[in-house]
């Protein structure tokens, strides 16, 4: 059923926990069996259910993602393209990735992303600890590895 292409009211009426497809870079999924065991929950799906979801998706999540936690058999189709239209979508401009060779301490890489990350990125990241323990140990191996 991948070949189709679907509007963004087709999707509209699929919103609830039973039937839920959403939109993310332009594919249209069947989350319903997914949504148990979203590791962040079922709520945030479902909060985004029968919508083009890309820029809350993109905010939190790289792209490749999707390969890993969704089938092919979850592939509904294509969105067509005018319900792709993201040109107003909150995010700061676009800076171009530097490589990571060039980026020398945890201190410039923090600098670049808080540049790059949408504050919801920002966030879900900054959340993972509330004394910085591990940051702190973090940074004292990433010197010691470079000297």
């Amino acid at each position: 059923m991948s070949g189709i292409t679907l509007s963004l009211s087709d999707i509209q009426t699929h919103r609830v926990e039973g039937d839920c497809w959403i939109a993310i870079h332009g594919n249209v999924y069947n989350v319903s069996s997914f949504l148990n065991s979203h590791p962040g929950g079922k709520a945030i799906i479902l909060q985004h259910a029968g919508t083009n979801a890309t820029r809350a998706f993109q905010g939190v999540h790289p792209a490749e993602m999707l390969d890993e936690y969704l089938t092919s058999d979850q592939l509904l189709g294509q969105l067509e393209p005018a319900s792709q239209d993201l040109k107003d979508d909150g995010q700061p401009e676009h800076i171009p990735a530097r490589p990571m060779s060039t980026i020398l301490s945890i201190a410039e890489m923090e600098t670049l992303a808080l540049k790059r990350l949408s504050p919801k990125a920002l966030a879900y990241y900054a959340s993972g600890t509330d004394d910085e323990i591990t940051k702190v140990a973090n940074g004292a191996i990433f010197k010691s590895v470079l000297l």
